[in-house]
């Protein structure tokens, strides 16, 4: 049997053999998109292989072309990345060959060309003129549309295009400044009647009624636009532009054209078609003079929550007789929300006169606790008004719940001694504990200057020890009486520095090359390696930028025998775009990631096993390890947002006002000094988050929000842009031009300022714990003595000198142990002073004191804190901890002393109610203890609880006998035990006794002596005797005391008195015996009822003198005879 194929080919080029499907057709280019100047897709008509479609040849026409991939996991587009970018509003042309598809058969295309025109620009273009209803007759070939170029700059007009109303793609062309570009319905007859060239000819015909004009780049982003009307408030005359002759002519090119206010009927009168006149400037601007012109007269106000209502004046000159109406837009970007206040949607002017008239605003004072808020609004003409160059208005609210943190006082830091250098600074120092000395490093003299600070309020100077021949000081750290300096190379900074160590006495024990510019040392806390941050800062010009390291330097046989090794960053140069991907920041030019970063300062863990590293100005740490001297991890940081509530902070030096508020804004942490300490197993490291920048010549990139060279993102800041820009508001405020243009194209997308304002905790691995927020800037703003000098700097008494800036910059931070809590000390570089935290709890620390010792009329006292050392109780020359801190500009070193009390382990002792009880006692124990305690542990033989944590427990006891009480306590100093054996002896309870009535008058105890009567109201006064009387019927009972005082009660006794009873008769009833086990007895003939306690009749009987009662049941009963008369009995 012969087998048969059959072969057909079918439409588009598949052939179908069998059941399979032959594709036989090439792959075509069916769009060619930029993406940006270098980057193209290009989208074929089927899926392609990997090996033709990255292959960077087969594009050609584009320039060199660096790298072809597929767009993500699609196998038919492909991403070109060109070596140079292209130009604006041109037309290109690519030629795509020797791509094959993804078929069995692989067709390959020959050539594939394809025109683009790539226009991302924005020129400042507007649609200034429109006759959109010409008069002629059916045919509206007078129709144009007039543009003109408002900027400083030339505009590329190719690949821009009008999407609504008419169509029209810009060819290649450029438009001058102040130059016209027109386009007509009918280019020929346009030319011919106005007497002029038009540029090109529109298809489509403007609408009469009045529809959406849109300019749009070859990305769709809106050029200009212009959504105009046939009807008020659009113009309607004089002359009609709908179809009376008139054109519509924009009035002020400065002012938005998508307002009718801004728009008149063409004046200037140009020729006659069908009997109408045209009224019409093409090619020219003609303003209307003398329009109404409103200004903010008060632009910047600030006031309290509870103000109520408020204004802001509006001016108006040029008035004309006419109402003029100003409208108002609340920014998007205002912190204030509409529960806040409320604002009118516009204000009318009368217009007969020139006038200043209130904007009113009405604040709420809602009682939520907030930061202050503010209120940005913008001011647009509505009707018969131009709006002037003052048009915004920002109005800031103070909340009147918010309060700054308030120190709780558990430590009180007091300034005991200050040293001034006689010339020079004082940076940093160093403190030595054995011999008490204070080692001053005088960095710009190039001097140590030791100190005796065995009585810390008189320091006593004791030598001055020279050390320029070793080259500059940057840090010193000391142990012992071994001094460790970080010297950086006084020829050429960018050169190898060293760390030198010399003996108590100056004299030099070892001196060994480290890496470029270290900048500050460190003994491990087993005092077996230094360690070295080398800083490694380019030179001015940006040319020489040297490796940031660490030196490690082994001491553990003597510093004579030390050795030294540097751990760099030189693996990680390789990861440089994973590590700016993660927030790494690195941008200095032409640098390896290793020369980009700076390490600033280091801290090691309390077993000597990892180092971190801050590495300021790239927003990260470094983490080393010191086993194997090797840097293992980079972390980045992240950003603080300051638009969160709690974030907020002060930014303008040029508002006279403390506005401590939210703005759309990120912090870069940026720490310089860094420290940790343990909480349980985990160590945590803390960071004084000061903020750096790099101004060279051969780098700048601090920029303010208010630049004209730092351009925002309209898109993403819309109406609040100019706002923000206000230098009253947000504009001062220093940023980094080296990120947040996310999409590259040239302008600002997110905002990116130095430093944080606060103190920060993280994480073994760089994770944020914990930031202060704006607590710094809250709590000097309101101090009752610094707050006249809020955010000034070091060198000057200039209220909010540095709000513009870093704020207060934290510099310095140290961490001690006082009582088993944890602090953290933050110097504050600019306003001056120190922050004290407790930071036992990492996730809630606790503001505890701000103290400054300088002085707020002049730049004097205690300037520039940099340094801080602590100093614990046991290291401490005196009996309590001391803090000192260097400060740089006054060139002084101050000694603190800590308040606090000093705990010394308690003694153990107690009270108690009684120590000799009966069984079922509570007694309440008293701890009686002399000294601080923590902590309580009580135990109690026999009782119950039989232990207890509680200070003053309460316990019962149950069971006679004698029983031992023990109490432990403790403190963070120790701990007292206090043993008192047999202290509770427990007496058993006697037998309760029981009463008898042994008449029909008297009640008897079974116990002869020790007892007490009592009635259902207590006890019966003087009733002591073994037998009572009772007063009247009732029940009573008996409470029998024995020797010990332990006492037990009878149950209760229904007594009844029934000796007699008046009869009917006038005769004496008597019935027995009472109580009574089988028959009651009584002296007469009776007719007779027995009733119990509740009224029923239980018994019954006539003309007898006795009852049988045996079947009833022992109680109480009464007798009752026909006369209603009636006596009590006992049934036993």
């Amino acid at each position: 049997m012969k087998k048969i194929l059959l072969s057909l080919i079918g439409i588009g080029g598949i052939v179908f053999q069998g059941s399979a499907q032959l594709d036989v057709t090439a792959p075509v280019v069916t769009a060619v998109n930029p993406i940006t100047s270098i980057e193209i897709l290009v989208v074929f008509s089927e899926d392609v292989t990997l090996a033709t479609a990255s292959d960077v040849l087969n594009y050609t026409g584009l320039g060199t072309v660096n790298t072809a991939v597929f767009s993500g996991m699609q196998m038919d587009s492909v991403t070109l990345t060109l070596a140079s970018g292209l130009d604006l509003g041109v037309t290109n042309t690519i030629t795509v060959s020797n791509v094959a598809d993804n078929s069995s058969n692989n067709n390959v295309m020959v050539n594939s060309n394809h025109s683009f025109i790539f226009n991302n620009s924005t020129p400042n273009i507007i649609i200034t003129e429109i006759m959109y209803n010409s008069p002629e007759s059916g045919t509206d070939s007078l129709e144009f549309i007039e543009i003109y170029n408002n900027g400083t700059s030339d505009a590329y007009l190719g690949g821009f295009e009008f999407t609504n109303g008419v169509n029209y793609i810009f060819p290649t062309d450029t438009l001058s400044p102040a130059a016209f570009y027109l386009i007509a319905v009918d280019q020929a007859v346009a030319e011919v009647f106005f007497g002029m060239a038009f540029n090109g000819e529109f298809t489509g015909a403007l609408s009469n009624g009045g529809e959406l004009l849109k300019i749009v780049n070859t990305f769709g982003i809106t050029i200009d636009s212009v959504d105009y009307d046939d009807a008020s408030p659009w113009p309607t005359g004089p002359i009609d532009p709908d179809g009376d002759g008139a054109s519509i002519e924009l009035i002020d090119i400065n002012q938005p054209n998508e307002m009718a206010s801004n728009w008149t009927a063409g004046s200037i009168q140009y020729g006659i078609v069908n009997g109408s006149t045209v009224f019409a400037s093409p090619g020219a601007f003609t303003p209307q003079a003398n329009m109404p012109l409103v200004n903010v007269v008060n632009s910047n106000l600030t006031f309290d929550e509870t103000a109520g209502l408020v204004s802001i004046g509006l001016d108006l000159t040029n008035s004309n007789g006419m109402p003029s109406i100003v409208k108002v837009k609340v920014s998007t970007g205002s912190t204030a929300d509409v529960n806040d206040f409320s604002v009118p949607l516009s204000l009318t002017f009368p217009g007969n006169v020139d006038t200043t008239m209130n904007f009113d605003i009405n604040i709420v004072d809602d009682m939520l606790t907030e930061r202050t808020e503010y209120i940005s609004l913008i001011f647009l003409d509505s009707s018969n008004t131009e709006i002037g160059s003052t048009n915004i208005a920002t109005v800031y609210i103070k909340d009147d719940e918010f309060t700054a943190p308030i120190g709780n006082g558990s430590i009180n830091m007091e300034p005991i001694y200050t040293y001034t250098v006689p010339t020079g600074s004082a940076e940093i120092s160093a403190y030595d504990p054995s011999s008490k000395k204070l080692f001053v490093g005088n960095t710009t003299s190039n001097l140590i200057e030791v100190l005796d600070i065995s009585d810390p309020h008189n320091g006593a100077l004791l030598q001055t020890i020279a050390i320029g021949t070793y080259g500059n000081l940057n840090s010193i750290a000391v142990w012992g009486d071994t001094i460790a300096l970080a010297m950086e190379n006084s020829t050429d900074p960018q050169l190898a520095g060293s760390v030198v160590f010399l003996d108590a006495s100056g004299a030099l024990l070892n001196q060994l090359t480290a890496g470029a510019m270290p900048d500050m040392v460190t003994f491990t806390p087993d005092h077996s390696k230094v360690l070295s941050a080398n800083e490694g800062e380019p030179d001015d010009n940006y040319t020489n930028d040297p490796e940031g390291s660490i030196s490690v330097i082994d001491i553990s046989n003597g510093v004579l025998n030390a050795s030294i090794t540097n751990a760099t960053f030189t693996s990680f140069n390789a990861q440089q775009v994973a590590l700016e991907a993660s927030g790494v920041n690195i941008y200095g030019p032409g640098s390896t990631v290793a020369q980009d970063l700076e390490p600033e300062y280091i801290t090691v863990n309390e077993t000597s096993t990892i180092a971190w590293i801050t590495l300021q100005e790239n927003n990260a740490l470094a983490k080393l390890d010191l086993a194997t001297n090797t840097i293992t991890d980079i972390y980045p940081l992240g950003y603080k947002d300051h638009s969160l509530p709690g974030n907020a902070m002060d930014v303008s030096n040029d508002n006279s006002e403390v506005l401590i508020a939210n703005w759309p804004t990120k912090g870069m942490y940026q720490p310089d000094a860094i420290a940790s300490f343990s909480v349980g197993t985990s160590t945590y490291l803390v960071t004084a988050n000061e903020g750096d920048s790099r101004d060279y010549n051969g780098l700048e990139e601090e920029e303010r929000i208010g630049d004209g060279s730092y351009p925002l993102d309209s898109t993403i800041f819309g109406d609040f842009m100019p706002i923000l820009k206000d230098d009253l508001n947000g504009g001062r405020l220093k940023t980094t031009n080296t990120i947040g243009d996310i999409d590259n194209d040239g302008d600002f997308d997110e905002i990116y300022s130095f430093g944080a304002r606060s103190f920060s905790i993280w994480d073994e691995n760089g994770v944020l714990v914990y930031d202060s927020g704006d607590d710094f800037e809250q709590i000097t703003a309101a101090d009752a003595t610094f707050s006249s000098i809020f955010n000034t700097s070091n060198s000057n008494v200039s209220f909010k000198n540095r709000s513009d800036d870093k704020g207060p910059e934290p510099e310095g931070i140290v961490t001690g142990v006082i009582n088993d809590t944890v602090y953290a000390f933050i110097t504050l570089e600019r306003v001056g002073g120190i922050m004290v935290y407790d930071v036992s709890d990492v996730t809630n620390p606790l503001f505890v004191q701000y103290i400054n010792n300088r002085d707020v009329a002049t730049a004097t006292g205690d300037l520039g804190p940099e340094g801080i050392i602590f100093v614990n109780d046991n290291n401490s020359p005196i009996d309590t901890a001391l803090v000192i801190v260097s400060n740089e500009v006054s060139g002084t070193v101050t000694i603190y002393k800590i308040n606090h009390t000093i705990i010394l382990p308690p003694l153990a002792d107690f009270n108690e109610d009684d120590h000799t009880i009966c069984e079922g006692t509570t007694v309440n124990y008293t701890n009686e203890s002399i000294g601080v305690q923590d902590t309580w542990e009580w135990t109690f033989n026999g009782g119950t609880p039989a232990t207890s944590t509680l200070e003053n427990p309460t316990v019962t006891y149950t069971i006679a006998g004698q029983y031992d009480v023990q109490l432990i306590v403790s403190n963070v100093n120790g701990t007292d035990t206090l043993m008192s054996t047999n202290h509770m002896e427990v007496f058993a309870n006697p037998i309760a006794p029981t009463i008898s009535q042994i008449d029909a008058l008297t009640l008897s105890s079974t116990e002869v002596n020790g007892n007490q009567w009592n009635d259902v109201n207590g006890e019966v006064t003087g009733a002591i005797n073994q037998t009572f009387v009772p007063g009247v019927d009732g029940d009573y009972s008996v409470t029998y005391t024995d020797v010990n005082g332990c006492s037990a009660t009878s149950s209760m006794f229904s007594f009844s008195d029934y000796s007699s009873v008046d009869d009917y008769d006038g005769k004496t009833l008597i019935i027995y015996p009472n109580p009574a086990a089988e028959v009651l007895n009584f002296n007469k003939i009776l007719n007779v009822e027995v009733i119990d306690l509740s009224g029923k009749i239980v018994l019954a009987a006539n003309q007898v003198n006795a009852i049988d009662i045996s079947d009833l049941s022992p109680g109480m009963y009464a007798l009752k005879t026909s006369n209603g008369k009636q006596l009590k009995f006992i049934k036993k």
